[in-house]
């Protein structure tokens, strides 16, 4: 029972129906072992089948709904936070960093002028968190995973904004 938001269930069920959180490594299982009601499937399934009927192809999706939750839901900012730190913890530098990240979602290098972007999107959030220390300690609190204290908490900021970034391109969500 992954993360929602909350009342989700007892809005529709008017008040009857409540949902728990799962807590610990539960809360981080795959999908396929998300418990879903029928009226109710997680904020992360989008166009989901109804669960009445059969469905041979699920649909693909591209909405800005999808997005918005891509970018802001807890589930994904907790993940791509988590990435970044391990990243800060294996590679020293930040091109070797932008490489690894961006193969590991792709399963190939990125084009030079990827990395240029992305290399961009490092320096402009590295720049937004460094006047904003607040806003870059209240993103990596994002979920239950503990924050790791040793790293900078503008860098660790800036790293989980570039790995966002890299988690909703249509390469890493389609293909």
């Amino acid at each position: 029972m992954p993360y929602q938001p909350p009342g989700v269930w007892e809005d529709l069920s008017f008040g009857k129906n409540r949902y728990f959180q799962s807590q610990g490594d539960d809360l981080h299982r795959r999908s396929l072992y998300t418990f879903w009601r029928r009226s109710m499937a997680p904020t992360s399934f989008f166009d989901v089948p109804a669960r009445q009927v059969c469905a041979l192809k699920p649909q693909r999706t591209s909405t800005p709904l999808q997005a918005l939750t891509m970018l802001n839901d807890t589930t994904f900012v907790e993940a791509a936070r988590v990435w970044a730190t391990s990243l800060m913890l294996v590679k020293q530098d930040d091109d070797a960093r932008l490489s690894e990240a961006f193969r590991a979602a792709t399963t190939r290098l990125p084009e030079p002028r990827e990395a240029a972007a992305m290399k961009a999107m490092l320096i402009k959030a590295q720049a937004h968190f460094s006047s904003r220390e607040g806003e870059a300690r209240q993103l990596i609190r994002t979920g239950d995973v503990p924050v790791n204290e040793k790293l900078n908490a503008v860098e660790q900021a800036a790293w989980t904004t570039v790995c966002l970034m890299i988690l909703n391109l249509d390469e890493t969500l389609n293909k």
